[in-house]
């Protein structure tokens, strides 16, 4: 891998030098770019760029290109209304799991209905009913929107994903306007000190989730995050992406909820427990234990620490065994995150 991105860093830098006066690329600054882009249109506008500024020989990435300019702004239709139509059984079931997440009823008053006021009734108004309505989903509540950013830094397109996503949407929906973000994170080693980050708007206030269900659920959106980090690297930052090809672990946006690429299972569970986190509200495991523990009176009551209590120091042979399996562990959590970069730049083929 190393040796592949070596090589089309000079290719590139060598390239844009000759063609187009712009700087060529250094080595890594010690720093992470971080910006939004305004629409995913503006995103999009980076892949005649990529074309540009690394051409390619290989016709089914030029084809990858123009189909990227169509599907990331539009959507796919078909795939869409097959998410919408898994996500109304996921907000069932996540609504039995969590009854707070259930819709909210209102009064209304109307011609007909499920209650007659007879004061109404005997002034001969024109709307003496009064029948139960939901609200509509999407009607804020006056409150601040609930700010939302996802990863998809990955290979792997989990299914139903997209309609669990969708699923919790539209229960938080329900009590506050929704803003979602695209993350697009490249990032170098060790320390991921090093590496560009973006973000795009892809759920605004509004119902539509065409973007969104681009961003999870694409075999090529790795690709378009690719090509706008590389149009960034030449333009602005003017450094090379050598190795910068990891995920990251938690959102660069200021106050807003992380969801990483592993996504959110498409389980009536999960779907219920991220809409709850989403909406500010406590778990439910912690609210049925402080129940049990309110009923159960003085039979369920924590007993008191005691005091007394020192923890046992190790003795040289268990802390050797605490050191090696520490080492142990980081070792392969490091092998785990090379692997998972190494997949994410094959499955891109951009030489």
């Amino acid at each position: 891998m190393s040796k592949r991105l070596k090589a089309s860093k000079f290719s590139v830098s060598k390239h844009i030098t000759a063609a187009f006066d712009l700087p060529p690329l250094a080595e890594h600054r010690d720093r992470i770019d971080i910006w939004t882009i305004p629409t995913m249109a503006e995103a999009v506008a980076s892949l005649p760029k990529r074309l540009l500024y690394f051409p390619t020989r290989n016709a089914d990435r030029r084809e990858v290109c123009k189909y990227l300019s169509e599907a990331a702004v539009r959507g796919n239709p078909e795939r869409l209304a097959a998410s919408l139509d898994d996500s109304e059984s996921l907000i069932a079931d996540a609504i039995a799991a969590d009854q707070r997440l259930a819709r909210r009823s209102m009064w209304t008053r109307g011609e007909e209905g499920e209650i007659v006021c007879p004061a109404l009734l005997s002034q001969s108004d024109d709307a003496p009913c009064f029948y139960r309505r939901r609200t509509i989903v999407g009607q804020p509540n006056g409150a601040e929107p609930v700010k939302v950013v996802i990863s998809t830094d990955s290979h792997e397109i989990k299914p139903k994903t997209a309609a669990a996503f969708i699923a919790v949407a539209r229960l938080v929906q329900q009590y506050r306007p929704l803003q979602i973000f695209w993350q697009g994170s490249w990032l170098a080693e060790p320390n991921r000190n090093t590496g560009w980050v973006f973000h795009v708007p892809l759920v605004n206030g509004d119902m539509d989730y065409s973007r969104l269900d681009f961003c999870i659920n694409d075999i090529h959106r790795d690709s378009l995050s690719w090509a706008v980090m590389m149009t960034r690297a030449c333009e602005e930052t003017h450094a090379t992406w050598n190795g910068c090809s990891l995920q990251a672990e938690h959102s660069y946006m200021d106050d807003a909820k992380f969801v990483s690429h592993y996504g959110i299972s498409p389980t009536g569970e999960d779907v219920a427990a991220h809409a709850a986190s989403w909406l500010g509200l406590d778990p439910l495991y912690q609210l049925r234990w402080e129940y049990e523990a309110m009923v159960g009176g003085a039979a369920v009551q924590l007993p008191e620490p005691r005091q007394e209590y020192t923890p046992r120091k190790l003795t040289k042979e268990e802390e050797q065994k605490r050191d090696a399996d520490s080492k142990r562990w980081e070792k392969e959590r490091q092998e785990r995150l090379r692997s998972e970069a190494e997949k994410r730049i094959q499955n891109l083929n951009i030489t």
